[in-house]
């Protein structure tokens, strides 16, 4: 099919039928969408009703499949409904109007452009994909996407963070970019905006929800702080996962003078405090203790209660072992062959999953297991028998969510670009000793968590936060995919004015759809609005792929120098200027690809 052009209206702007969501957040986006003309949309209700406004004209009809209103509007111009889509999938579906047959829809001899979301945050996801592949122009909207549909392959498509490194207003002070159980250095309200610019962000790139680790702190706004995050997000179709320590980590509060805080509680209770190997008293709760098991259970109903969201996130405490007697009968009476900090885990979690799962028995309840599933790995001495998974699959409710590290089993060396560039399957995707192929992990719901592009995980003696990690993030996925796994977490702290690491959250976006594709795939349908159109596109992802083992030629250089430089001139004139910031990014990362952290924001 040619492109499409949803034509001008009798007032010379873009007819409309959008749900009208929460927040009105359709409407919003698609006015954000197109910002310049934004005063060029006429939005009427998505209802037959409104059909009798636009008779004979163009129109948009944008909405959730589960809408009765959408149903009967595509009834009543005889278009068929589709087939039923996941949570995060949308189709966009140009209609061209023929003037040869007699049609029975009431805007018969009109373009109709239909955008169906499987769900509130599909629609969004597609009010998103369609401002990359139109443009608005003195006749009305250009469309030029084709036939549309994409339906996640992970139904849970999460971002990790920490509240005092998650820098999306790049403005602020007291930014930092390193450590864990920092203080919060910026101004109070500096949290609220950066993680609504996050959860912008997260539409945009497809994730569906943001792991918060500080998630409730005195000094940036606490109780009613958390509160109005957990109202935008969920607006948005974004679940906000609170992380909660259930032995360290600061409890549900994770700083401040309230209930819900470790500290706070063991100041009041220092009986129940966890025991060292050497038997001194740790700032830590003791999983097994009965007041510290009541104190979990009611304080899950206290976050479910005071917060609107849809799951948390659960961490003991890196390997920890409680060496009371209580906690060492206990975990003989366990028996099995787990480690000791296996055990204490997973005493620890029952209480808070059990009691979410009965307040919601939907919940994403996630839980760390800090280490890999290859059996016999060892962290800290944890690790399992090859002979047997690990018994905390049995004794933890089997609807948690294992978050399984896989930092260690995809390549530590990258592999290099070129060898996905026109094959999404290269050999090199087992090329891994520590994942070897058909390895799966035991549990009923399993995820994936990746450090690679973060402060926490380091290659060549440089941490990798502001590196590109396209590689790691396709060969992560394609893994975690092909062992039936339902999720991939990666880091999402560092905001995409960063081009590195907007490449990330584009390969997050892209492969989290389609593991199996190519990077040229990958350019055709995340790089093209970005750099320019699908040709350069294609010239982009392959300069960053020579560059990146040093195989630019002569030829390279040159066109790579043009491109550059007609961005540049148009950036003179106030054009593309983001377009120019991306290709001189690529042109000085391809004069010194080994330096990782060289100027990400250009």
């Amino acid at each position: 099919m040619q492109d499409l052009v949803i034509k001008n209206n009798r007032h010379g702007k873009i007819n409309i039928l959008v749900e009208d969501l929460p927040s009105r957040v359709a409407h919003l986006s698609l006015q954000k969408a197109y910002t310049d003309n934004g005063n060029k949309l006429t939005f009427y209700p998505l209802a037959v009703n409104s059909l009798d406004f636009v008779k004979g004209e163009d129109i948009i009809v944008a909405g959730c499949q589960n809408n009765p209103l959408l149903v009967a509007t595509l009834s009543r111009l005889s278009i068929e409904e589709g087939a039923s889509m996941l949570e995060g999938a949308y189709c966009i579906q140009p209609i061209e109007k023929d003037n040869n047959q007699k049609p029975k829809a009431l805007v018969s001899e009109a373009n109709i452009l239909v955008i169906v979301g499987g769900d509130v945050a599909g629609l969004l996801y597609a009010i998103a994909h369609l401002e990359g592949v139109s443009k608005l122009t003195p006749e009305g909207l250009k469309y030029t996407g084709g036939n549309i549909f994409e339906s996640p392959v992970f139904p849970y498509r999460i971002y990790w963070t920490w509240d005092h490194s998650t820098n999306w207003n790049l403005d602020y002070p007291g930014q930092l970019d390193w450590g864990c159980a920092n203080e919060y250095c910026k101004p109070p309200e500096a949290f609220v905006d950066d993680y609504k610019r996050l959860v912008e962000h997260i539409v945009r790139s497809r994730a569906n929800g943001v792991l918060i680790w500080g998630f409730l702190r005195d000094n940036h706004g606490g109780v009613e702080a958390g509160q109005e995050i957990c109202r935008y997000a969920k607006d948005r179709g974004v679940k906000i996962l609170p992380s909660v320590g259930t032995s360290a980590y600061g409890g549900f509060y994770y700083r401040g003078e309230h209930p819900f805080n470790v500290d706070q509680w063991l100041q009041l209770h220092p009986e129940c405090c966890s025991i060292s190997a050497n038997g001194t008293p740790e700032d830590r709760l003791c999983p097994s203790h009965p007041d510290n098991i009541a104190w979990l259970r009611e304080g899950t109903h206290w976050l479910f209660e005071t917060f609107d969201i849809d799951g948390a996130s659960l961490e003991y405490g890196d390997f920890c072992v409680c060496y009371c007697d209580r906690c060492k009968s206990l975990r003989e009476t366990m028996g099995g062959n787990d480690p000791d900090y296996y055990k204490d885990m997973v005493v620890s979690h029952q209480p808070f999953i059990e009691e979410a799962l009965k307040i919601n028995p939907s919940a994403w309840i996630t839980y760390a297991t800090y280490s890999g599933f290859k059996p016999e790995e060892k962290r800290h001495g944890v690790g399992y028998p090859a002979s047997k998974p690990p018994d905390f699959i049995k004794q933890l409710p089997e609807d948690a969510i294992c978050m399984w590290t896989i930092t260690s089993m995809v390549n530590q060396k990258q592999v290099p670009l070129l060898a996905w560039l026109d094959d999404g399957n290269a050999p090199a995707l087992y090329s891994s000793p520590n994942w070897p192929k058909g390895l799966r992990p035991a549990t009923k719901r399993s995820t994936a968590f990746l450090h690679q592009g973060s402060q926490w995980y380091s290659r060549n003696g440089k941490h990798t936060r502001h590196s590109v990690e396209i590689s790691t993030i396709k060969e992560g996925c394609l893994r975690v995919a092909e062992a039936g796994m339902q999720g991939v977490y990666i880091h999402g702290e560092v905001s995409s004015r960063c081009v590195p690491y907007e490449l990330n959250y584009l390969a997050y976006s892209h492969f989290s759809y389609h593991p199996s594709d190519s990077l040229r795939d990958f350019a055709k349908g995340q790089l093209s609005p970005l750099v320019g159109g699908e040709e350069l596109a294609q010239w982009f992802i392959e300069f960053l792929a020579k560059a990146e083992i040093q195989k630019m030629g002569a030829g390279d250089w040159k066109k790579l120098g043009e491109i550059r430089q007609n961005y540049y001139s148009a950036a003179q004139r106030g054009e593309d200027f983001d377009t120019y910031r991306r290709w001189k990014w690529l042109e000085l990362k391809c004069r010194d690809y080994t330096q990782d952290s060289y100027l990400p924001f250009p």
